[in-house]
């Protein structure tokens, strides 16, 4: 019998709504559905312990339901642990959530049926100098300017080798995951989810020459920081270390692990981003 482990996005009736339709529509159908205590198993700060750590040792499929947002971190959660994921879109925008609400029952006989496809996705790994913690990214490493209306500074180096040195309000180091996201706010370049590879994006640069460069995954990033201020590292909205100050060197590589994406068969890239980012279409061949 297949399981589901069932992630609603926090504080909102609508989600939980949609939670409660899609226990139903399980039952009848006699799949397994793993759900947290009231209100979607939210506990204030994170979903319940005992919804993730059942999810991760139980769970065949992992089902966020909300926007991209609460499947990030629903990915948090599971990373390692090798739980394909779905999204049920509750948002506006939903790159990451590709099932409507009104989709629920075809979604459910499609998990039934096997009609389905899995996606590899690489994680951007995060470290600072001797910090024995690593942040994980399955969007991106932005380096800020801590918020004080100032620009930051920063060299960049790839493979050891020196790339250039931005002042700017900020650096986006993005997965082709994260580059419809952030990094796409910023005129980074739209990265297919399959390719091994990554993009830094300068945020806000004082240049006009400062592009967005892409790079093989494969690469080591070190970034240094540089001035009088302040900067700090978020991983996919979540701070990482502390405040960076002059000389703080900080490491970003692929993770070891990936994150499993399931989607529906008929799933298409490039119709999600036509509808998404209200792109034309071109006529039929």
């Amino acid at each position: 019998m297949t399981t589901l482990a069932l992630f609603s996005k926090p504080n909102n009736p609508h989600a939980w709504g949609v939670l409660n339709e899609i226990v139903s529509w399980a039952q009848l159908k006699g799949l397994r559905v793993l759900v947290g205590p009231d209100k979607g198993g939210w506990d204030g700060k994170n979903w319940s312990s005992e919804l993730i750590e059942s999810a991760r040792q139980e769970a065949d499929i992992a089902i966020a339901i909300g926007g991209d947002g609460t499947l990030l971190g629903v990915a948090r959660n599971l990373f390692g642990w090798g739980k394909p994921i779905l999204g049920v879109n509750l948002g506006t925008l939903g790159f990451l959530t590709d099932v409507a609400a009104k989709d629920i029952e075809r979604m459910l006989d499609a998990i039934q049926a096997g009609e389905y496809t899995v996606e590899d996705r690489i994680l951007l790994e995060a470290g600072l100098d001797g910090e024995e913690s690593r942040g994980l990214a399955f969007n991106d490493v932005v380096f800020t300017n801590g918020g004080f209306g100032r620009l930051a500074q920063f060299d960049v180096f790839v493979d050891e080798q020196p790339v250039f040195s931005l002042r700017a309000d900020g650096l986006i180091i993005t997965t082709p995951t994260g580059s419809t996201a952030y990094a796409l706010s910023a005129n980074g370049p739209i990265l297919h989810p399959s390719l091994a590879a990554i993009a830094l994006v300068p945020l806000n640069p004082h240049s006009l020459t400062a592009r967005p460069i892409s790079l093989p995954s494969s690469v080591k990033v070190e970034v240094v920081v540089r001035g009088t201020v302040e900067s700090r590292v978020v991983c996919d909205g979540q701070p990482y270390g502390g405040p960076l100050t002059d000389g703080t060197r900080v490491h970003v590589s692929q993770g070891a692990t990936t994150v499993k994406m399931l989607h529906l068969k008929d799933y298409n890239l490039f119709k999600t981003l036509q509808q998404k980012l209200n792109w034309s279409s071109p006529r039929e061949r």
